[in-house]
């Protein structure tokens, strides 16, 4: 896979211990929605995160300030530093103008191209590399039956809306829709789009039509185990229509 440094350009803390950034690459990259990238942490020590976007527009989901490109791309991620390890650290103390080795991007997590209702379910930063894939499909059909779920924490951890934006306006997207999962909803409400409990119970008991969609699953290995075999054994879901993200660890059920 092809080397090219990448120079940090914008970074902003999203919730406690979640940051998004932006790096600038050397290079055009061909990337593909739902791809993702590795980045060198330490010497020889490399770290896959999903892509939130990669193109010479600029990203925009926080007014940025950054230019479009003429040369190379932008870069963008989620990365999480809960876990405290070496990559933590790393991400915690970087500052704008760090450049370090990315390798990619990689990866055969992307979009079906078909006429199927869609379900994008994540937790945390697995929502990363849904938000360019979702971008592509209405590209393509803004009329497609888009449905998101996304598992936080506490309702306080949802910055899902931020990068989704832009797809909430029903006159150009009408059947887009989000649904929040917290488990918390720290003295909060339910609504129609706002469901306490976690994704694996939640989402039988508010979508229905499983017989001509497509799941997509990323975020954390257990969650994306336990959704699965709840679609499976709803009966309704076939194998070939439920594509899943580990966290960097793509598998496609066949």
């Amino acid at each position: 896979m092809p080397k090219q440094q990448f120079k940090l350009v914008y970074t902003k803390e999203l919730i406690p211990k979640v940051h998004f950034f932006t790096f600038q690459t050397e290079a055009e990259t061909n990337f593909v929605p739902g791809q993702f990238f590795s980045l060198e942490v330490a010497p020889k020590v490399n770290r896959s995160y999903s892509t939130v976007q990669c193109g010479k527009i600029a990203p925009n989901f926080f007014d940025e300030g950054l230019p479009n490109l003429e040369v190379g791309e932008y870069a963008s991620f989620m990365i999480s530093t809960k876990p405290g390890g070496d990559a933590s650290k790393f991400f915690e103390e970087i500052q704008l103008g760090t450049s370090l080795q990315a390798v990619g991007p990689a990866g055969q997590f992307k979009l079906h191209l078909n006429d199927q209702a869609k379900v994008f379910i994540a937790t945390g930063t697995g929502l990363a590399p849904f938000i360019g894939i979702i971008d592509q499909e209405l590209s393509i059909n803004p009329e497609s039956k888009i449905t998101v779920f996304f598992g936080c924490w506490k309702i306080s951890d949802n910055f899902a809306p931020e990068f989704l934006a832009k797809f909430a306006d029903k006159s150009k997207y009408p059947n887009f829709n989000l649904f929040v999962v917290p488990e918390d909803l720290e003295g909060g409400s339910e609504s129609e789009f706002v469901k306490m409990g976690r994704v694996t119970t939640v989402i039988p008991a508010v979508y229905s039509d499983y017989v001509k969609t497509d799941f997509y699953i990323c975020g954390h290995p257990l969650m994306v185990a336990d959704m699965a075999i709840v679609l499976e054994n709803l009966g309704a879901v076939e194998k070939q229509n439920l594509f899943m993200e580990k966290f960097g660890v793509v598998k496609k059920t066949v």
